[in-house]
C-alpha cells in the first residue's frame, strides 16, 4: 500500500506518530494472527505489543521490503511460532523432572527419583526470591506473563528477564542430571 510506504519513511525520519498510525492500522489483524497460533488472548497480545515495541526500538523500519502488512504478518507469526515451541520446552522441562513415567526417571529407582527432585527443589529454593517467584508462577502454575505481572506488580518485560535467568541458572546446576 502506498500509504504504509510514507508511513515507513515517515519513521525513518523519526516521526513517532507514523509507528502509532501503522499500529492502529495493524494491530488488529495482527493480533487475530498470533491468535490463531497460540490461542489466548494475552499472549497474542503480548506478542504484538512486542512486535511494535522492537519495530520501533531496534528500528525495524529499515529492513522492510515491500509489502508492509505482509512483512508484518511474517514477524508476528514466526514470533507466535518462537513463543509456543518455548511453552513446549518449558513444559518439557517440568515434564521430564516430575513425570516418572519418562525416561530417565521412569528406569531409577525411587530413592533416585526423590534425590532428584530434591536437588530440583533445592535448585528453584537458591534462585534470588523474585525470580523463584516468576519461574513458580509461570512454570509451575503455568501462568501468563501478564497475569504474573499483575499478580507481583511489576512489569511484563521484568517478569520475562526474571523467567529467563531462572532457566538459565537452573540448567547450569542441573546440567549433571541430563
Amino acid at each position: 500500500m502506498q500509504d504504509d510506504q510514507i508511513l515507513l519513511q515517515e519513521l525513518k525520519n523519526g516521526q513517532v506518530s507514523a509507528l502509532k498510525s501503522l499500529h492502529d492500522r495493524y494491530a488488529r489483524f495482527l493480533f487475530f494472527t498470533a491468535l490463531q497460533i497460540l490461542g489466548s488472548e494475552d499472549e497474542a497480545k503480548d506478542v504484538v505489543q512486542d512486535f511494535f515495541a522492537d519495530f520501533w526500538d531496534k528500528k525495524r523500519y529499515f529492513d522492510v521490503r515491500g509489502n508492509v502488512r505482509s512483512y508484518f504478518f511474517q514477524a508476528v507469526r514466526l514470533l507466535s511460532l518462537r513463543l509456543l515451541e518455548t511453552k513446549r520446552k518449558r513444559a518439557a522441562i517440568v515434564r521430564n523432572i516430575f513425570d516418572t513415567n519418562t525416561l530417565p526417571l521412569y528406569q531409577m529407582d525411587p530413592a533416585e527419583n526423590s534425590q532428584i527432585r530434591l536437588e530440583f527443589t533445592e535448585a528453584v529454593k537458591s534462585l534470588p526470591t523474585q525470580q523463584a517467584r516468576v519461574f513458580d508462577l509461570a512454570i509451575m502454575a503455568g501462568k501468563k506473563r501478564k497475569e504474573i505481572s499483575a499478580e507481583l506488580g511489576i512489569n511484563a518485560n521484568t517478569v520475562k528477564t526474571h523467567l529467563a535467568d531462572a532457566l538459565k541458572t537452573l540448567r547450569k546446576k542441573l546440567i549433571h542430571l541430563r
